[in-house]
């Protein structure tokens, strides 16, 4: 009884898609033997006409979905933002607790941020925190710790877009209690 079913649902759609090629045969020859029956002038500005259509058609289609791209992208742009405003307030307060129950709460706080970091963050920012990550559980000094912080910012503003970074101490090293404001001295310039 299934099998009868199903074949008669095939046939049915066979029957339904041949339908519509010979409608669509039809539809077409008619509109040709119209478009025959005028007039030499008529058929060229018809034919013009369809042609200026088709192409609007195609500018007005690359418009909307450029902008539906950019929608996309700026949604993807606000969501990185918001991860790695969220994995920097997090780090530096982990390289700021001075306990280790504080250190313990902001560790397990990095861990709900896993699979938002793995489903929107680069190579390098997952590189760069991995490097950050073992420098805080190795116990490594407090300057290794403020590089790896260093880098993983640097990292997080190159995979936001931005095309030349400062280098150095300006303004990403508040985890370690010292505020530097960003300026050229002691900065140098990289390009990306």
């Amino acid at each position: 009884m299934k099998t009868i079913m199903t074949f008669s649902g095939v046939l049915l759609v066979l029957a339904a898609i041949a339908a519509i090629f010979y409608g669509g045969y039809v539809a077409i020859e008619q509109v040709w033997q119209l478009f025959m029956a005028l007039d030499a002038t008529l058929r060229l500005v018809a034919l013009s006409s369809l042609v200026v259509v088709l192409l609007g058609a195609l500018i007005i289609g690359g418009a909307i979905r450029s902008v539906a791209q950019g929608a996309e992208r700026a949604r993807l742009f606000d969501a990185r933002l918001a991860l790695y405003r969220g994995l920097l307030e997090h780090y530096e307060n982990l390289l700021s607790a001075a306990s280790a129950s504080e250190r313990a709460q902001q560790a397990s706080a990095l861990e709900s941020l896993q699979v938002d970091i793995a489903l929107l963050a680069s190579r390098q920012i997952m590189d760069a925190r991995q490097r950050l990550e073992r420098a805080i559980e190795s116990g490594a000094d407090r300057d290794a710790m403020q590089s790896g912080f260093r880098r993983l910012v640097v990292e997080m503003r190159r995979d936001l877009g931005h095309r030349t970074l400062l280098a150095g101490t300006g303004g990403i090293t508040r985890a370690s209690g010292q505020r530097h404001e960003a300026g050229p001295q002691g900065c140098q310039q990289v390009g990306t």
